[in-house]
C-alpha cells in the first residue's frame, strides 16, 4: 500500500510538472485573423510572447510627416490601459501588458491631423495540455 501511495505522489508530481499552459495570441485586422502580428502599410502590431507574466507587444508606426498621433490600448470593457500622444517619424515601442488582463485588447493608432485610425484587436486563447503516467514500481 505504501508503494501505491508513493507512486501516486510521483504521478501527481509528474502531472504538476508536465501540465503546460499554451497561449496563442491572434491579432485581428480588417483582412481577417493573422498569427501573432498584423501589418498594415504604415503600422504594425506584433506579439513577441510572454516575459515575467507580461505580454510583450511591439507597435510600429511610419509617420513620414511627423504629425501628432495618439496610441491607446483598451481592455475588453473599453477602459483605457494606456494612452499617449507622439510625433515620432518612426515610432517603435514595446508595450508590456499583464497576462491576467482577461478578454480581448484593442490597440488604436489615430493620426490627429487627418483623423485616420488603425485599430487592432487582440484575443487570447488558453489551452491546457495534461499528461499523466502511472507505472508499476515493483
Amino acid at each position: 500500500m505504501q508503494s501505491f501511495k508513493i507512486a501516486t505522489q510521483k504521478a501527481v508530481t509528474t502531472f504538476m510538472l508536465v501540465a503546460v499552459t499554451f497561449l496563442s495570441v491572434q491579432a485581428a485586422s480588417p483582412n481577417g485573423p493573422l498569427p501573432k502580428d498584423s501589418t498594415g502599410k504604415d503600422v504594425s502590431v506584433q506579439c513577441l510572447g510572454l516575459k515575467d507574466n507580461m505580454f510583450l507587444f511591439k507597435v510600429k508606426y511610419n509617420n513620414d510627416k511627423g504629425t501628432r498621433f495618439n496610441v491607446s490600448v483598451r481592455d475588453k470593457e473599453g477602459y483605457v490601459i494606456f494612452q499617449d500622444t507622439y510625433s515620432d517619424k518612426s515610432f517603435d515601442k514595446l508595450f508590456k501588458i499583464n497576462q491576467n488582463e482577461s478578454g480581448p485588447l484593442t490597440f488604436e493608432i489615430r493620426n490627429l491631423k487627418d483623423n485616420t485610425v488603425n485599430t487592432f484587436a487582440v484575443s487570447t486563447t488558453r489551452r491546457l495540455q495534461e499528461e499523466l503516467m502511472i507505472s508499476k514500481v515493483n
